[in-house]
Parts: C-alpha cells; structure tokens; sequence
C-alpha cells in the first residue's frame, strides 16, 4: 500500500536494489496462483521497470541517475547483458534463448512490459523525464519497514535528461549520505564511459547534515548545498551532530 500510494519507491532508481526487487518480483509472477496477489506483483514488475527503461542510457550502457542508494558511480558490463536479454524477452525470445548463466534466470526470467522495448533501443532523439518518487505530506519508510519521524513537506522529484551524447539527472532535495548520487552525469562510450557527480563528505564520508537543492531543464541544472541541524554527520538519524555542531578538519 505504501508503494502503490507513493508509485515508487524508498530506494528509487537504484541501480542495484532495483534488479534485486526484479528478481523477487520475477518469482512471484512464476510462483503465485492467486489472481489477485499475481495483479499486485504485476504492477510492481512494471513501476520497477517503467523506472528503469526509461532512466536506460543506451549510447553509454549506464543507468542515468539520479540514485537513490548506489554503491559505483559507473554500472557493470553486465547491466547492458541485462538490458539486452530482458529486450529480447519483450520481444517474445523464449526464456533461455540469450543464454543466460544463470538457472535462476531461466525459470524466473525478467518480463518487461513489451510497451516499454523502445525505451531499450537505440537512443537518437533527447527527451526527458520526471517523476514524483515521494509525495508530499507522508513520512518516509526506512530501510526496516518502519515510518521516520520526519513528515516530507515538498515532494521527492527527480529529473533525467537523456542525449544521444549523455546523460544527466538530479533530485530536486535530498541530504548527502554517502550512497546517494543526488546529481549524476554519463557520457563517453559503452567501453569507456565517464560519470560527473557531487558528494559532501566529512573527512572520507558522506555528510548528512549537508542538503542537496535542484531544479533541472534538460541539460541545465540550477543547484545549492545547504545545511541543516536536525541530521547527523555519517548518518541521518543514528549519530546526531552534538549541540548542533560539527568539528572537523574537512569538509
């Protein structure tokens, strides 16, 4: 119910977390006999992956931002097998035809809606795309299951720009933990491609108390880093920054 109220999800775009809800969803879609339970993972199947064909750069073979929790800024070679064999899927190939290595795969393949193929093809015009990944009014689920305390007063946005030359996308507001990637650019080739993003870090890490602001239109982004003193230091919620103040020899 959270997710179908906000059409997201917590972690959205998320390079990695979204291939694995995929996986999950795939063998609910297999497995499940009840009709109603099977609709709900169906729309599941197809938020996760209007959200990932459509933020799909095809000339860099990278999955254009911005991310809520990635753990690289570039994404493996495998993702453009993985784009690959679940296009062919959508174009009716029998389950196994691209060879996949993995017997998961084989009897739980990814199904992408066929309407969604062409945002998998060749890229040669720009377009660009926003979506609400968090609405207004509600507060957040962590990463347990459980509601934060914070009520979000402006929606989550996020904003990409797809070129045939590169990519570029941002979220309108969100702090600088070290996972997310609130401003991420691509270009460059499929063998060597090129990323541009911005972190606030602490020393090594990132810093929390420090908030990301954007807007976007297409290749233009207009941006500012606040502070705020209700966050933590590595973490949001977990080590709370003492009397509101941070020490430290870089930042």
């Amino acid at each position: 119910d959270y997710t179908m109220l906000h059409g997201s999800f917590t972690e959205f775009n998320s390079p990695t977390y979204t291939r694995v809800a995929l996986g999950v969803v795939s063998k609910m879609l297999a497995d499940l006999l009840d009709d109603d339970r099977r609709a709900k993972a169906d729309r599941l199947n197809r938020m996760l992956w209007t959200h990932l064909a459509r933020r799909y750069h095809e000339p860099t073979g990278q999955w254009a931002g911005p991310h809520s929790r990635a753990y690289a800024d570039l994404n493996p070679v495998g993702l453009v097998r993985y784009i690959r064999e679940a296009r062919d899927r959508a174009g009716g190939a029998a389950p196994g035809a691209s060879r996949d290595r993995y017997v998961s795969n084989w009897r739980h393949p990814n199904r992408p809606p066929a309407e969604l193929a062409r945002y998998l093809e060749p890229l040669t015009e720009p377009r660009q795309e926003v979506d609400v990944f968090f609405k207004a009014g509600h507060r957040m689920m962590n990463g347990m299951g459980n509601l934060g305390r914070r009520v979000f007063h402006v929606p989550i946005v996020g904003t990409t720009y797809l070129h045939p030359r590169f990519a570029l996308g941002t979220v309108n507001f969100c702090d600088f933990w070290e996972q997310h990637r609130n401003l991420m650019a691509h270009w460059g080739t499929r063998d060597e491609p090129t990323y541009l993003t911005v972190h606030c870090k602490n020393g090594r890490h990132g810093f929390c108390s420090a908030m990301f602001t954007s807007v976007q239109r297409r290749g233009d982004v207009l941006a500012a880093v606040t502070f705020v003193t209700d966050h933590g230091n590595r973490f949001i919620d977990m080590d709370p920054l003492p009397g509101k103040t941070l020490k430290t020899r870089s930042l």
